[in-house]
């Protein structure tokens, strides 16, 4: 078992001279076409991004589009929705605010997106299986915690360890069958030591693989696939803002 994190570690987290904190564009921003800052996406914000192409056209330079922040016929505009923040709202704008809507109900905010893998293994044998990370324009670079659930009468979990260069993973299992992980970068190794080289600063994760969980397969586990079902997940971006993402189940399988 990886020792646990624990709360006194997160102070040196933040020291690093390069965490400046920076403007946030729309991308980054917790709900991108929050055109209202309710926290939500809306068939008004919808209407209102639409509504700013329309009428708040061209943009400078005869770009087809809707000024972000609006014009005389439509106050305000929406500037939430301004992707690329470059102040003009185009028709692949109003796009990724619709496929959002659909992809990510109730709420319409797109959220990184946690797919675990699978692994298989005979009985008694130690498997891994790794956990990735797709960012939909979150730029984290915390975790904590990521949490799943397995069968403790199959699998005994061993750990995981951190796949991103500079970062570190530490376990732990607040009840049978339930693992918890945080992702930090590494002001202390895995091993509980200060690493070779601290890092100076916060780094994103990229997208792809962050995570490699090792689960020993009990020697009495029968035949066929046990769940590793996803439970929740809480990020934290440059600017320290926290959000949650969504996450797929993975498996091990008995053979």
């Amino acid at each position: 078992m990886r020792p646990v994190l624990r709360l006194v570690l997160l102070v040196a987290m933040i020291a690093g001279p390069s965490t400046a904190l920076l403007a946030p564009s729309a991308a980054a921003q917790s709900c991108f076409g929050d055109c209202n800052g309710n926290g939500s996406l809306t068939a008004s914000d919808i209407g209102r991004i639409n509504g700013t192409i329309l009428r708040c056209g061209p943009c400078p330079g005869g770009v087809a589009g809707g000024i972000a922040a609006g014009c005389a016929t439509l106050s305000g505009g929406c500037a939430a929705a301004d992707f690329n923040g470059d102040g003009c709202l185009r028709a692949s704008e109003l796009g990724r605010a619709t496929q959002n809507i659909l992809r990510f109900p109730p709420s319409g905010c797109s959220t990184s997106q946690f797919a675990i893998g699978t692994a298989q293994g005979a009985p008694g044998a130690a498997v891994a299986l790794s956990i990735s990370l797709t960012k939909n324009g979150r730029e984290a670079v915390t975790i904590a915690p990521l949490v799943f659930d397995f069968d403790a009468s199959r699998l005994a979990f061993d750990g995981c360890t951190a796949l991103t260069p500079g970062k570190a993973a530490f376990t732990g299992e607040p009840s049978p069958g339930r693992a918890s992980v945080v992702v930090i970068d590494a002001v202390i190794g895995e091993d509980g030591t200060p690493p070779p080289t601290p890092p100076t600063g916060l780094s994103v994760f990229p997208d792809g693989p962050v995570l490699s969980c090792s689960f020993t397969i009990a020697g009495n586990a029968p035949l066929g696939a046990t769940p590793i079902t996803f439970v929740s997940a809480g990020l934290a971006d440059l600017q320290f803002n926290d959000f949650a993402a969504v996450g797929t189940n993975g498996s091990v399988t008995v053979q």
